[in-house]
């Protein structure tokens, strides 16, 4: 029946249809206009937003303008070419000279800059990962510093702090990294005195590991009001702690003051370790034995440091059946009964108190084989005869190494070194001389050999070099002792 009535009415007037359909459609019209009009609405609220961030951005701009007029454009403005017009101190030549220092590797480290001025220090290093603070004794230089950190967006945290004993005495142990007072300790030499200056560099070095400054020089400019004030060499500053520091210069850099140059040095405090109440001085650790180390877990539970003339391995033993106590005790057990090897390492002292396990070593020369490259047949063969005889001489004594890898030799050019005995055992549980193929492999290829002990699997002998050939023919037939193969 609706059909027949819907019928005859479009017989008699089509219109009323076509007005009925479009009613039918007027909803979905209706609401499709209210969603333009709220995406609208919402435009308009972001376009807002952004006008008035501009707008308060400018504002921030011209105050920003107007207090650099009232101080000394001793640095750029950081991220904001233009506000200061003529710096007297480009500082970034400076900046790049402290990264490079640190080999590019500063993310995460802590920085306070002393004397931090407009803050340009603060913003490159934070720029860069670094957590930074700035002291500046001058207040409009720090409110300067402050707003542009606010317009640059790299966050750092500057504020207005005088240096001296009792600012000194606020950092906290492993508080900063670094600090860094570049041209600052001539007017502290001025103000204070060198006797209190030296003072503040021992106090300072207590609590920091790492300074780094650019010092005036005396003569530089005897019309300076500082001159008369310096030391004739710049260094005695650390007159108090001389013989436990160790100085770098990084270069010498222009001022505006002179036609001199300043020295920029790094001071690094040189760490000492007590091993059976005979002090050893260090002059640089890290926490992994190699970079990228697969077998660092904790990097809080292993130091390696260097000092001279001798290599310390120190770990921290959470329990006494943890793999650090396993792998140190029973390295000190390895190397005392084989000290009369020639080719072992050399172990000078040890300690086992607490919690803490630490070996001294005699340094011998060379780096750790370096993987990523393809090296000279030449090359791997003088490697290899090296490590072999170093096996002759253990496998001689019924023993078996069994961590024979590239980033446990020590190679200097001509002599290579087998290191880390921790795994060294009457049983042949790693296969030293499949794992030497290994090592002729990853050499040859530039790869990293499997770290998985007890391989049985030889690398392919085509990829070796067919000087290789005889020893892998050997390994493949069953020999495993360097004692048995031939010459």
């Amino acid at each position: 029946m609706r059909k027949q009535l819907r019928a005859a009415i479009a017989r008699l007037a089509p219109e009323a249809i076509d007005g009925v359909q479009n009613l039918q459609g007027l909803p979905d019209r209706l609401d499709r206009i209210d969603e333009d009009l709220s995406g609208l609405s919402e435009l308009v609220r972001q376009v807002d937003l952004r006008v008035n961030h501009f707008q308060q951005f400018d504002f921030r701009l011209q105050k920003l303008r107007s207090l650099a007029a009232q101080v000394e454009p001793y640095q750029p403005a950081y991220g904001l070419p233009g506000v200061i017009a003529e710096p007297a101190r480009d500082s970034v030549d400076r900046c790049r000279a402290i990264e490079n220092h640190f080999g590019g590797r500063v993310r995460g480290k802590r920085l306070l800059d002393v004397g931090s001025s407009l803050g340009f220090v603060c913003y490159w290093f934070a720029d860069r990962g670094m957590v930074t603070e700035g002291w500046e004794g001058n207040p409009a230089n720090a409110e300067v510093a402050q707003l542009i950190g606010e317009l640059n967006g790299v966050p750092s945290r500057i504020r207005t702090q005088l240096f001296d004993a009792d600012s000194v005495a606020t950092i906290g142990p492993g508080q900063f990294d670094v600090v860094t007072l570049l041209s600052v300790l001539h007017h502290v030499v001025y103000h204070q005195g060198l006797e209190q200056t030296q003072v503040l560099m021992r106090d300072l070095l207590q609590r920091v590991p790492v300074l780094v400054l650019e010092l005036a020089r005396k003569g530089e400019d005897p019309d300076l009001f500082w001159d008369a004030s310096l030391p004739e060499d710049e260094l005695d500053i650390f007159a108090l702690v001389r013989d436990e520091v160790e100085i770098v210069q990084l270069g010498m850099f222009g001022t505006h003051l002179s036609d001199k140059a300043r020295p920029l040095y790094v001071v690094s405090r040189k760490e000492r370790v007590s091993v059976n109440d005979r002090e050893y001085a260090v002059t640089s650790s890290r926490a992994e034995a190699y970079p990228g180390s697969a077998a660092v877990v904790d990097h809080e539970s292993r130091r390696y440091m260097w000092g001279d003339g001798v290599f310390i391995k120190q770990y921290r033993l959470a329990e006494r059946t943890s793999a650090n106590a396993r792998l140190i005790t029973h390295e000190i057990s390895a190397l005392i009964g084989i000290q009369h090897l020639s080719r072992a390492p050399r172990l000078i002292d040890y300690e086992v108190s607490g919690d803490v396990a630490t070996v001294v070593y005699g340094r011998v020369a060379g780096d750790l084989l370096e993987t990523g490259a393809p090296l000279p047949a030449e090359q791997i063969d003088a490697i290899v005869g090296e490590i072999l005889a170093a096996l002759r001489e253990l496998h001689g004594e019924g023993l078996f190494h069994n961590d024979v890898r590239s980033w446990n030799i020590l190679w200097d050019g001509t002599t290579a070194r087998l290191i880390d005995y921790a795994d060294t055992s009457s049983t042949d549980f790693d296969g030293d001389l499949v794992s030497v193929l290994w090592l002729v492999h990853a050499l040859t290829t530039g790869t990293r050999e499997p770290t998985e002990q007890g391989k049985s699997q030889l690398p392919p002998r085509e990829a070796l070099d067919p000087r290789f050939h005889e020893l892998y023919d050997q390994v493949a037939g069953g020999i495993r002792r360097a004692t048995e193969l031939a010459q």
